[in-house]
């Protein structure tokens, strides 16, 4: 889900261009006036954030939380014309926005962080405990004993791909918690 999310903005201007892309016409306009123009239109929602992007071309995001509620929801807004493009949309309801609370959330919202915590602690501590573990295989990383039996090879290269694959580990575990 992380790899597809890298092209999150080429994905949605595929599906969904009207709301996504905005025509660059001089310059923005103040968010100030942007801000008065989204409470206008959304007077039973309270603004909670607001996403501004370096390439002219993207839309505005705009959070909204309707007042008596907890749910987030998101517009997109054309700063330059100073035109709401969407009507408020939950998290989850275009596809990039749903693969995106699927990657940080499973989609099971708060509890999938400490599984998700859980997991990448683990994933560090394998990756840690093998390179202990194998502190002296690294003399012999890419050595296979062809000529041992065949457990032998089978263990060696489970250990080289294992010593190769721990680092690895190690960095997802940890951008991971």
């Amino acid at each position: 889900t992380g790899a597809l999310l890298v092209y999150k903005y080429e994905i949605d201007s595929l599906l969904r261009p009207a709301a996504i892309n905005v025509e660059q016409v001089l310059q923005r306009q103040s968010l100030d006036a942007l801000r008065q123009l989204v409470s206008e239109q959304f007077p039973q929602h309270e603004i909670t954030g607001w996403t501004l992007f370096q390439q002219p071309q993207r839309a505005d995001v705009v959070y909204l939380i309707a007042h008596g509620s907890s749910e987030w929801q998101h517009i997109y807004v054309d700063a330059y014309q100073g035109k709401i493009l969407t009507e408020p949309a939950l998290a989850t309801t275009h596809f990039t926005d749903w693969l995106l609370e699927l990657h940080y959330h499973l989609l099971l919202d708060h509890s999938a962080l400490l599984l998700a915590g859980i997991a990448s602690a683990a994933l560090c501590l394998l990756g840690l405990s093998g390179l202990y573990i194998y502190r002296q295989f690294w003399k012999n990383l890419l050595r296979l004993r062809w000529r041992a039996a065949r457990m032998t090879m089978y263990v060696d290269t489970h250990s080289s791909i294992g010593m190769a694959l721990a680092p690895v580990m190690i960095i997802v575990g940890f951008t991971g918690a």
